[in-house]
């Protein structure tokens, strides 16, 4: 008698243990994530950006469609080196806290057009990652600084 209730704490323990490893939802798919960055960035107001960094702000989310859409990440040599360009040039007039992360996505997206050991969902998070930053950026100073 004794010996069956050990083993079925024992178990109990274990399965309690155990539940807490499971995921609390928190959890989302690559697919998930573009999307809910891309959502973020089409629900900020683009009013109010300087007019001669409009055309870029809205090039840019043309090539991140682009490369977020692709299937083939070994023809995206050329859009991501001019989406690097963009950033490059937006980060001089991005906010204080916001130049670290676009020079560094930069350097990522002029990494990614050498080419390598990219991959599709390497490509789609740099993409979830853009779009979030940028939307951040509308959101605050719009590259107004």
């Amino acid at each position: 008698m004794v010996n069956r209730r050990i083993k079925f704490l024992s178990i109990a323990l274990t399965v309690v243990a155990l539940q807490g490893c499971l995921p609390r939802g928190e959890t989302h798919t690559l697919d998930q994530v573009l999307k809910d960055a891309r959502s973020q960035y089409a629900s900020v107001d683009k009013k109010g950006i300087p007019s001669d960094l409009s055309p870029s702000v809205d090039r840019l989310a043309t090539l991140l469609q682009e490369i977020g859409d692709a299937s083939d990440v070994n023809s995206l040599g050329a859009k991501t080196k001019e989406v690097s360009g963009i950033l490059a040039s937006l980060t001089l007039r991005a906010g204080y806290t916001s130049r670290p992360s676009l020079g560094e996505l930069a350097s990522q997206y002029r990494t990614f057009s050498i080419g390598g050991d990219e991959t599709r969902a390497k490509a789609k998070l740099l993409v979830a990652r853009t779009y979030s930053l940028i939307a951040g950026e509308l959101q605050t100073t719009k590259f107004g600084v």
